[in-house]
């Protein structure tokens, strides 16, 4: 695991957050809420909290799809139907 002192935080445009490791190579951060929808906001990383990537990456937030029907409700227990889902 990561050496002693080492904490993560990601950046969401402004708004930072702390950050956990999954692995010696990977990190998961928790996205902060946001009001503004489909806004494009930089995604930047840290181990220290002070020195931050540049990854060129970028964050939407977005409205939570409402599932309404999914078309057909069965199908052949061979499978190979075409389903729709509609929201």
């Amino acid at each position: 695991m990561p050496e002693y002192g080492v904490v993560p935080h990601c950046k969401f445009g402004d708004k930072i957050v702390r950050a956990t490791f999954d692995s010696t190579v990977r990190i998961i951060c928790k996205a902060p809420p946001a009001a503004d929808l489909g806004v494009e906001y930089p995604l930047e990383v840290s181990l220290n909290g002070v020195d931050w990537s540049k990854t060129g990456f970028k964050f939407t937030y977005y409205e939570e799809p409402v599932l309404t029907d999914i078309i057909p409700d069965s199908g052949p227990e061979s499978g190979g139907t075409p389903i729709y889902i509609l929201g």
